[in-house]
């Protein structure tokens, strides 16, 4: 078994503000730099994810955009319209699949 994927779909646009992007920021490149792997997708980069995405294409059609960033962890939904906390991605990267 290995670990949970967590994945992270986001917009250019977010409710957090600044200091939340950056909290999270500072969070993410920690777990990175521990060796846990945390992808964060723009959909307005890669517009595809919309659709490929089963999850968040229901989301995103039922709430739109302001529903991101969603946090989907070995494929399904445990956080949208914020991204996530120390604690959050503690357990999450302790999943497994």
């Amino acid at each position: 078994m290995g670990m949970a994927e967590i994945n992270i779909y986001e917009t250019t646009l977010n409710h957090n503000g600044e200091q939340g992007i950056i909290d999270f920021n500072v969070l993410l490149k920690a777990f990175q730099n521990a060796g846990i792997t945390i992808n964060v997708f723009n959909i307005w980069d890669n517009p595809s994810l919309m659709t490929e995405v089963r999850p968040v294409e229901q989301v995103l059609l039922q709430e739109g955009v302001e529903a991101m960033p969603i946090t989907v962890v070995g494929g399904e939904i445990w956080k949208k319209g914020a991204y996530p906390d120390y604690s959050e991605l503690m357990m999450w990267s302790a999943k497994t699949e």
